[in-house]
C-alpha cells in the first residue's frame, strides 16, 4: 500500500441486549430477530463501502486506459506522418545544374 494516498477505517460496534430470565420467548424472538436484521444491515453498509472502492478503482483505470489508447494513436499518427515525408525524399528527383 502507498504512504501518500488516503485510507479509511471502519468499524462498527453493537451492543446487544441479555436476554434473561424475565423475558418471555416471544421477547427473546423478537430480539433475535432484531440482532439477525441489525447484522444484514452492518452487512450491507460494509458491502457499499467495498462497492465504491472498488468502482473508484475501476473508473480510475478506465480513465487511464482511455488516455493511454489515445496518447498511442497521436504517436501512431505522427510517425505514419513522419515516414511518408521520409519516403517522399527518396523518390525525388534529383536535377543537378
Amino acid at each position: 500500500m502507498s504512504t501518500l494516498t488516503v485510507k479509511t477505517v471502519t468499524f462498527s460496534l453493537s451492543i446487544g441486549e441479555t436476554r434473561g430470565p424475565d423475558r418471555s420467548p416471544f421477547e427473546n424472538a423478537v430480539a433475535k430477530i432484531s440482532e439477525g436484521l441489525d447484522g444484514i444491515e452492518q452487512e450491507q453498509k460494509y458491502m457499499r463501502l467495498r462497492e465504491r472502492a472498488h468502482r473508484s478503482t475501476s473508473e480510475s483505470t478506465n480513465s487511464r486506459v482511455l488516455w493511454w489508447s489515445v496518447l498511442e494513436a497521436l504517436i501512431l499518427l505522427l510517425i505514419s506522418v513522419f515516414q511518408v515525408f521520409y519516403l517522399r525524399t527518396f523518390f525525388e528527383v534529383k536535377r543537378g545544374v
